[in-house]
């Protein structure tokens, strides 16, 4: 009733984000599947090149990206969902950003066939792309965690719960 009148009056929907929360989060989705989305492309190339050293390894690489890419899809979706008012919106920019893999799988399969030589290139780009990661974690998705959780209730429990997720999924494959 009158709670959701005068957010509404303030420029807040029902659901609590404001305008300008909206465009911050759309801002921290938009660099963060831009981010991912070049990540995965040298993934891509990576899994490629994995297959043809070990198909064994390839496999387990496969699965430890499959299992990495649901919370890189969702740390997209979401801020893209709420800005927008879209779950499919946000699921396609995800979507989006995943398809980047198989991209660069096909690239590599493409420029390279079955020949490995050209490894640094592949070293290079992965620290390139390894610190653009970083910074978007440290400049854009943990300021976002910690300004929804100031007291630091569940962000740092998230942080350790997902490297304990990755770790795991390392070691069981």
């Amino acid at each position: 009733g009158t709670c959701i009148r005068e957010g509404e009056r303030q420029g807040q929907r029902q659901d609590g984000a404001s305008k300008e929360e909206k465009k911050r989060l759309g801002r921290v989705g938009m660099l963060t599947g831009l981010a991912i989305a070049i990540h995965n492309f040298p993934e891509g190339m990576a899994a490629f090149l994995a297959v043809l050293g070990d198909p064994q390894a390839g496999i387990s690489l496969a699965v430890a990206v499959a299992i990495h890419n649901v919370p890189e899809g969702m740390v997209i979706a979401f801020p893209i969902a709420i800005s927008t008012g879209s779950k499919w919106r946000g699921w396609a920019y995800g979507a989006c950003a995943g398809l980047m893999e198989p991209i660069g799988a096909l690239v590599a399969w493409g420029a390279l066939g079955d020949r490995t030589e050209n490894r640094l290139m592949f070293g290079i780009i992965f620290g390139i792309v390894a610190g653009m990661m970083v910074a978007v974690c440290l400049m854009e998705v943990l300021p976002t965690a910690f300004n929804y959780d100031p007291e630091d209730k569940w962000v740092t429990k998230g942080i350790v719960l997902g490297l304990l997720i990755m770790a795991a999924g390392t070691i069981a494959f």
